[in-house]
């Protein structure tokens, strides 16, 4: 008989196929989840919450988003804001809206906790009023001194205290919480080639979600590889974050692209990265964003290669403080 790790490969990759099909014209929407590496799903387009404040605020969006056809929210414990959060999905919840089994909630655990994961996964559950995650991330691969309250220490010169970075002690403690039920997937975010190649030799549990800046001036080509081979599926984050620079001389593609199908630059943004088979966390202040971003462009296989062809490089979230290690 097969292990459990080769069924799982392959329906992932039956997954893929069917997600491609479904969102080849066949369909009027695009199939909202992907298959992870365990036998559970993603949803294809995730809401981000990073810098959504304000309790009312906080309602009004995630409520429009809900309504829009979002199931798919990310978190963090450094956003300040999963109290505020949890208290909006009670609220949601207890209406039923929607059922905890239809939402799919994600949150990282930062980076002065490594040495206390337990403590990190309450707390955010705590505020969040839930019982489990669907998927808890390392948001980076690097550990932070913690101040008696978990706050970064920084030195004479306001550079935060590190710690030495041990990912396999901190990948256990990971582990312990799936075979506990605190969450039901684990990932990582910001890791580069060394560290992801360095996590899969040892890992009882592999990561199910690698979460990077993706957009089509940073395509992380070499890790889209690593990652397709290894049946682990990649999340973009500040994917739109590239639209202020792209004009006659760079990226000019994609702005005949929108006019080519009457859409935004954010939808052929996000619908060239669901080519690519990228789970896409959209942000956005505005409820009357949510739908465009939602919105299914097939693109075709001429303009994906347009996309490809770019050759700008740049990265936008890039938090020199962290060390020389930050993207390793």
């Amino acid at each position: 008989m097969r292990d459990n790790g080769f069924v799982c490969e392959i329906c992932f990759r039956i997954g893929i196929y069917v997600f491609q099909y479904f969102n080849s014209g066949m369909a009027d929407k695009i199939v909202k989840s992907y298959p992870l590496n365990n036998e559970e799903q993603i949803p294809a387009i995730g809401f981000g919450t990073w810098q959504l404040i304000g309790k009312d605020n906080i309602r009004t969006m995630i409520q429009a988003a809900i309504q829009k056809g979002y199931r798919h929210f990310d978190l963090a414990h450094v956003y300040e804001n999963e109290k505020d959060i949890g208290d909006v999905l009670s609220e949601i919840l207890e209406k039923e809206v929607v059922t905890r089994d239809e939402l799919f909630i994600t949150s990282k655990i930062w980076n002065t906790y490594h040495d206390n994961v337990d403590l990190a996964i309450e707390t955010t559950l705590k505020n969040l009023r839930l019982d489990y995650l669907d998927l808890y991330l390392v948001h980076w691969p690097v550990s932070a001194k913690p101040d008696a309250n978990f706050n970064e220490i920084k030195d004479q010169n306001k550079n935060v205290v590190l710690n030495e970075f041990n990912l396999k002690k901190l990948w256990a403690d990971m582990e312990r919480l799936v075979e506990t039920g605190k969450t039901r997937s684990i990932g990582v975010c910001n890791f580069g080639l060394k560290n992801m190649k360095s996590l899969l030799s040892f890992c009882k549990i592999k990561p199910v979600c690698l979460q990077i800046e993706m957009h089509p001036f940073l395509k992380q080509e070499e890790l889209l590889k690593l990652c397709d081979a290894n049946f682990i599926v990649i999340t973009a984050y500040s994917s739109l974050r590239c639209i202020p620079d792209i004009n006659d001389r760079n990226g000019k593609v994609i702005i005949d692209i929108a006019k080519k199908y009457g859409c935004s630059v954010a939808s052929v943004i996000i619908n060239y990265l669901l080519s690519k088979n990228v789970v896409v966390i959209n942000k956005t202040s505005r409820p009357e964003r949510l739908e465009e971003n939602m919105r299914k462009v097939k693109l075709s296989e001429s303009d994906i290669n347009l996309i490809d062809e770019i050759k700008e490089e740049k990265r936008y979230i890039d938090p020199k403080w962290f060390g020389e290690a930050r993207f390793d």
